[in-house]
């Protein structure tokens, strides 16, 4: 498989800079068996480098909307 992940065209309209940088991560973490991923919000915040865990949160709303 390719080390380059897929995004959808469907995020370039409706999110951020930064849910895109969630959406990736969250691929990153992604069962490939069961297609669950469940990383922490602490995880995701640690491993994209950002200040606070609201921003995760405000990304995860735009992912889910």
């Amino acid at each position: 498989t390719s080390p380059y992940g897929r995004v959808p065209l469907w995020l370039n309209a409706r999110v951020t800079w930064t849910g895109v940088r969630v959406f990736v991560e969250l691929q990153r973490y992604r069962n490939r068996k069961t297609g669950r991923c469940n990383p922490s919000r602490e995880t995701l915040r640690r491993s994209l480098g950002l200040r606070s865990l609201r921003t995760v949160d405000a990304a995860l709303r735009q992912l889910r909307s």
